[in-house]
């Protein structure tokens, strides 16, 4: 179940508790008492904090990860960040390298922010590139480009908003989806030692009795929050070796025979009739979002999942359908 914190008010003592249960090297240098005040609020699932607070301040900030990844955006007037080697504004979203980073700004602001277990970002860096010695360094702290900053914004404001709608009442699918969501787009965002992995060159001709198994521990796992990494470790490939073997064999990604998977088996929960809610067993298969589940239903099988009972058509997992 995801952790869901709320706080507000002026008094600086409060956001500074808040702030070090999720950041204990964090402080706060300097702070103008008279404009001060604050909204915080957060979503903790395993691996991840998604955090938003507002504040009017003049704030001098510093912390220091250690054992974290912390990726951050700061909307304000002006301001920089800095480190013992570079120093930039506030335009761009920025993550802190492991000798720690400070910031600082004047008046209102708007603070995005993830937090992520850095060992847990290690292993999924090492398990997308194929490189089991990688070692996951922050190399520049800025975003690349401005138009990756953007859309670290987007997919933080997407992830967010997600984590906390479904907070009260978590699907593991979804947590899971949305947590690699956010690894991926802000290991794609920063100057770190992923990138340079990821260029080097990756296993590119991987028996297609891999994509048998894979196909195998898909339809035997769908019902769990696994995720296309989990899938290439099960067949000890890399990710990208997985997606190459797929695209050949098969024509299409590993995360699409997954969603194919998962429809199947939403399908089948629908013709059974459980009298459960089209919405209920959209999650229960990891499709958060019941629009989306439609959308993607309709695709699959002709009809909307609320026509289940009306059609006709034989009830088959992916496996079976793509043998037939």
């Amino acid at each position: 179940m995801g952790d869901v914190v709320r706080v507000r008010g002026r008094d600086l003592a409060s956001l500074e508790e808040t702030w070090h249960s999720f950041v204990p090297t964090a402080r706060v240098n300097r702070v103008d008492a008279e404009r001060f005040r604050f909204s915080w609020e957060s979503t903790t699932v395993p691996g991840l904090t998604a955090l938003k607070h507002s504040l009017t301040a003049d704030v001098r900030a510093a912390m220091v990860p250690e054992e974290q990844l912390f990726a951050c955006h700061v909307t304000a007037d002006g301001g920089l960040v800095r480190t013992a080697k570079t120093e930039h504004d506030l335009s761009r979203a920025w993550i802190a390298p492991a000798e720690g980073i400070d910031a600082e700004w004047v008046g209102a602001a708007r603070v995005r922010g993830m937090i992520f277990d850095r060992a847990r970002v290690e292993r999924f860096a090492r398990q997308i590139t194929g490189d089991d010695r990688l070692r996951f360094e922050v190399l520049r702290p800025e975003a690349i480009t401005s138009a990756l900053s953007q859309a670290w914004i987007s997919t933080f404001d997407y992830v967010s908003a997600g984590l906390s709608d479904f907070a009260s009442d978590p699907s593991p699918l979804v947590e899971a989806e949305y947590r690699r969501h956010a690894m991926k787009m802000t290991l794609l965002t920063f100057g770190t030692s992923f990138l340079d992995a990821a260029d080097r060159a990756t296993q590119r001709r991987p028996a297609d009795g891999s994509v048998r198994r894979a196909t195998a521990f898909i339809d035997a796992h769908a019902h769990q929050p696994i995720t296309v990494d989990d899938v290439a470790r099960a067949v000890h490939l890399s990710t990208r070796g997985l997606q190459y073997a797929f695209a050949r064999a098969l024509g299409e990604t590993p995360a699409v025979y997954l969603r194919r998977a998962r429809l199947a088996g939403a399908h089948r929960d629908l013709v059974s009739g459980t009298g459960e809610t089209v919405a209920v067993i959209g999650r229960r298969w990891g499709f958060a979002h019941p629009s989306r589940f439609a959308r993607y239903f309709r695709e699959e099988y002709g009809y909307s999942p609320g026509g289940v009972g009306r059609a006709s058509a034989p009830v088959l997992g992916i496996g079976e359908a793509a043998r037939g």
